[in-house]
């Protein structure tokens, strides 16, 4: 947009940009010095969570800096959705995002309805909060299992003897 803030200290997107450099030729933060060492993950995860690359820098198991690289997959939906609204505009918009789906659809359908100058139903503003919160206590859910299962991994049970499993 041409808006430079002064002063800033390393200017990055915050997203990968289309057309952009590679991964491989990205100007990562790196930190350097004994024991010192980096980490890459992604872009392909466990689970539902969209594509991103992060890079740790670590000394031992303490994480120095961390690097997120989100949208690293482009899919194409801001192009499918030109030419609508249509039939088919509010379901792209679902499909953002796999964890957002209620929360993307109803971003969609409130822009409609502002651009239009159209009222929302009561009875629709009512099922929309209760889609947003189950969405959104989904979410908490899976992240709380998901940090219980990581968490549980870090510490190992004995095997009992004669118990054939972990005890």
């Amino acid at each position: 947009m041409g808006v430079r803030p002064e002063g800033h200290p390393w200017l990055k997107p915050v997203r990968f940009p289309r057309g952009g450099p590679a991964i491989e030729e990205y100007d990562f933060f790196q930190v350097a010095g004994a024991e010192v060492h980096e980490v890459a993950v992604g872009p392909v995860h466990a689970g539902i969570i969209e594509p991103g690359h992060f890079r740790f820098n670590c000394h031992g198991e303490r994480v120095i800096h961390l690097e997120i690289m989100l949208g690293y997959q482009h899919r194409g939906v801001e192009e499918a959705m030109r030419g609508g609204p249509d039939k088919r505009s509010v379901h792209l918009a679902e499909t953002i995002a796999g964890d957002t789906t209620a929360g993307h659809a109803t971003a969609y359908c409130q822009l409609v309805e502002a651009f239009s100058a159209t009222a929302c139903s009561a009875r629709a503003l009512a099922l929309r909060s209760v889609a947003l919160e189950l969405e959104r206590i989904a979410n908490h859910i899976g992240d709380l299992g998901a940090l219980a299962g990581d968490v549980g991994f870090l510490r190992r049970l004995p095997i009992v003897a004669g118990c054939g499993a972990m005890c």
